[in-house]
């Protein structure tokens, strides 16, 4: 992603509501069994939908009998029924087995931070955003540009342009004739 002023990404969205904090409560419990230090975070934003993505694929092989564990087919046909609260939100598939009703966080970099300034969904007029949040390079928060593209200069006339050439032969013609004159004067 840009690391440039003005910036606007989207991420997946940052889920936070209990299932995600049960999920990384047990995942502190284990990383300080380990020997490691807790987190107040999952390392990044993928990492809640790798998560869930782990939880249906398991979900999914566990619905179908151990002989049809190796059928793609069998298994998409279970991950794509599912409907559950994972770590990044409620969990659904699209019969293409696309992630149902997807939500992502809308980023402004600013002042050297990513700045969460609202979110989207995958349904027109879904964008929730924080304008007054919204910062543009050299424009104060909260001033949103035009959508207005400047007009540009008007053309010159084109009688414009031929009097201005001919303006040019004239004078190259007379500095011509006045070098003339100056090499026969030199050459007397």
């Amino acid at each position: 992603i840009s690391r440039k002023p003005g910036f606007i990404g989207f991420t997946p969205y940052r889920n936070r509501d209990r299932h995600y904090q049960q999920f990384l409560q047990r995942f502190n419990e284990a990383r300080v069994l380990s020997g490691l230090e807790q987190l107040e975070n999952l390392p990044d934003f993928a990492s809640e939908h790798v998560v869930d993505a782990l939880l249906a694929l398991t979900m999914g092989l566990s619905a179908v009998s151990p002989e049809n564990r190796r059928n793609g087919t069998e298994i998409m046909k279970k991950i794509i029924g599912l409907e559950f609260n994972g770590v990044s939100g409620p969990v659904s598939f699209t019969p293409e087995g696309d992630r149902k009703d997807a939500v992502y966080s809308i980023f402004n970099f600013y002042e050297d931070d990513w700045q969460n300034v609202g979110t989207v969904a995958d349904e027109v007029g879904s964008a929730v955003i924080d304008l007054d949040a919204v910062c543009f390079i050299g424009m104060a928060c909260g001033i949103v540009p035009s959508d207005m593209y400047p007009i540009p200069p008007a053309r010159l006339p084109r009688w414009v342009a031929v009097v201005i050439s001919i303006i040019a032969v004239v004078l190259v013609a007379v500095l011509l004739h006045y070098f003339c004159l100056a090499n026969e004067k030199k050459k007397l």
